[in-house]
């Protein structure tokens, strides 16, 4: 088998990013005096490509969700199943970005005006990609799925002690006299079950880390660290295929179009929804505006009439006809 060694044509966006890679790079270099100069800055940047915008309508952004809330994790696993569906929700809701939704804290949010501030943290050394804070008002049903991932947590945790209790009260009856009792749930599955301090060590791991979770001022804490999250969780995929996304090319990104989406469908002017998205530069934002090409179009034609129209004279002919009748 030979390998193939065919050229492949580079995209300008491929381009782009390594300019601004390396750039970035010989910048460092000129600031600790390593060179006297950035040889990119004769350079003319690549200018991007930008391909049509993929964004999800209404009924696709439903459909979504069910399927993320679909998405089961195991018993003994350390993420709840209704994170998925909390990290996308949050992602429609606000626009904001993977990693400004990873550093969201239970105090950013406002629940008496309904809204969610996107800003800088210092003491998780996170900074927003113009580092500047930004205000999003957010859809109440925002909430309400945060208070269900977050019961499911406490829910979570009630399951893990009571476990754990029926694990040592095991251990206690089989160190002791030794009468046979009926054994707990977490033995029944096995034909041969493994050490019962293993087991109360697995379990005590999976509450050590819900009880982080719960207790820690981010969102959507990560399951081991109790920092902020680095990842999406398992399932975003699957659940974009079983919703029937998967050929439309929808990735998680694609959740911050469809918010832009749906302010310019509302009318939003474009430079209020620049400051929704964060963005530095007005020309981004102006990305969205063929979205709203065909309500633009029609929002047109109701500008008022200018001139009275007069009714036609009469035309003789016409009007001797009708007298002869």
């Amino acid at each position: 088998m030979t390998a193939d060694f065919r050229e492949r044509a580079v995209t300008n966006d491929t381009m782009l990013t390594r300019y601004r890679m390396l750039s970035a790079s010989l910048r460092f270099a000129v600031v600790e005096r390593i060179m006297e100069r950035n040889p990119c800055d004769s350079v003319k940047p690549p200018r991007p490509r930008h391909g049509r915008l993929v964004f999800l309508e209404l009924h696709e952004c439903q459909r979504l969700l069910e399927e993320c809330g679909k998405i089961e994790s195991r018993n003994d696993s350390l993420t709840s199943p209704v994170l998925l569906k909390a990290i996308v929700a949050t992602a429609i809701f606000t626009g904001a970005r993977r990693k400004e939704i990873f550093h969201l804290e239970w105090s950013d949010l406002d629940r008496t005006i309904g809204t969610c501030r996107i800003q800088p943290k210092a003491h998780l050394q996170f900074n927003t990609k113009s580092g500047k804070s930004r205000t999003v008002g957010v859809n109440p049903q925002l909430f309400e799925i945060l208070d269900e991932f977050r019961a499911d947590l406490g829910c979570r945790i009630e399951r893990a002690r009571k476990r754990m209790v029926r694990l040592e009260h095991w251990k206690e009856i089989r160190s002791g006299d030794g009468i046979m009792q009926e054994k707990p749930l977490e033995l029944k599955k096995y034909e041969r079950a493994p050490s019962i301090d293993l087991l109360m060590q697995k379990v005590g791991g999976l509450l050590h880390s819900l009880e982080m979770q719960i207790a820690s001022s981010l969102l959507f804490p990560s399951p081991v660290s109790g920092g902020p999250l680095t990842d999406l969780p398992k399932g975003y995929t699957q659940a974009v295929e079983q919703a029937g996304l998967k050929e439309r090319g929808v990735c998680f990104h694609t959740l911050r179009h469809t918010y832009a989406s749906f302010l310019v469908k509302a009318g939003v002017d474009l430079p209020t929804i620049q400051q929704l998205m964060g963005h530095a530069d007005i020309k981004t934002t102006m990305r969205y505006a063929h979205i709203g090409d065909s309500h633009v179009v029609q929002s047109g034609a109701k500008v008022p009439s200018l001139f009275k129209k007069e009714k036609p004279d009469e035309d003789p002919v016409q009007t001797a006809k009708v007298v002869k009748m």
